[in-house]
């Protein structure tokens, strides 16, 4: 009878030992690691064990010409671990618009701007990280780039209008509340017009209204319904927070008890 069957005791002989795992080939002089074969295509990443695609003479495709991306790509990797970031941005700003090496490129060329705190190169590379990541609808690795790129560049802007909404949504979700009431004021520098901005401010006074800050809140609020082109479903949201603000703040005037 088998254990965990009916009428089988818990108990019994020990299992056979699992046998030692394999010890990893030992790499030849030169050779890249799995994770550089995986960025570079190279590698199945199906789950298991990694495994060629294909056998590759990976000293000819170095010396091909068509390899020329994948030659800067190991050569900037090699340059960040050694620390030489501007040599590797070098290496990577050509590679940004590259179809293929493109992704991975500004994927390193973000590393570089962050340590070199240079705004420039910070541009080439966020900026087309977020937009990408904003329409596949990963908000959460846009939001991590646009909070290390405001390190760097407090006026550094997310790429195009339409990213920000979703952008500041998300940061306000995670907890950045810092983050997503510059992304609301900025995008009003920016783009004054834009039928964003309501739904963004009104984001920004939530925001606030959890802080405690009803006042400036409120004040918010009460910009928004004075612009004549807010109407429809946006207005009345606008009308019930102001309604809720102007509670918050009966509820905690002098002498009245709070609920």
């Amino acid at each position: 009878m088998e254990p965990f069957q009916s009428g089988a005791p818990l108990s019994g002989a020990r299992a056979a030992p699992r046998p030692a795992p394999a010890a990893p080939r030992p790499k030849k002089q030169g050779e890249l690691s799995d994770p550089y074969r995986l960025a570079l295509g190279l590698l199945d990443p199906s789950p298991g064990a990694m495994q060629l695609k294909t056998p590759v003479d990976w000293d000819a495709r170095l010396r091909a010409s068509d390899c020329v991306p994948e030659r800067e790509l190991m050569a900037a990797r090699a340059d960040l671990r050694l620390g030489d970031y501007r040599q590797a941005a070098h290496c990577l700003v050509p590679l940004v618009d590259h179809p293929e090496a493109g992704f991975h490129a500004r994927r390193l060329l973000l590393r570089c701007a962050a340590a070199l705190a240079d705004g420039q190169l910070l541009r080439q590379a966020a900026v087309p990280l977020i937009e990408h990541y904003v329409e596949q609808g990963l908000l959460e690795r846009a939001a991590v780039i646009y909070v290390r790129a405001r390190r760097v560049d407090c006026s550094f802007r997310p790429g195009r209008p339409d990213c920000h909404r979703p952008l500041a949504s998300v940061l306000a979700f995670l907890g950045r509340d810092r983050e997503a009431l510059a992304l609301a004021a900025d995008f009003h520098k920016w783009y004054p017009n834009h039928p964003d901005l309501g739904p963004l401010y009104m984001l920004a006074a939530n925001v606030l209204r959890r802080h405690g800050q009803s006042g400036r809140a409120l004040k918010i609020v009460r910009y928004l319904l004075a612009r004549r082109d807010r109407g429809g479903e946006l207005r009345n949201r606008l009308l019930r927070l102001r309604e809720s603000l102007v509670l918050d703040l009966e509820d905690r005037a002098p002498g009245v008890p709070g609920r």
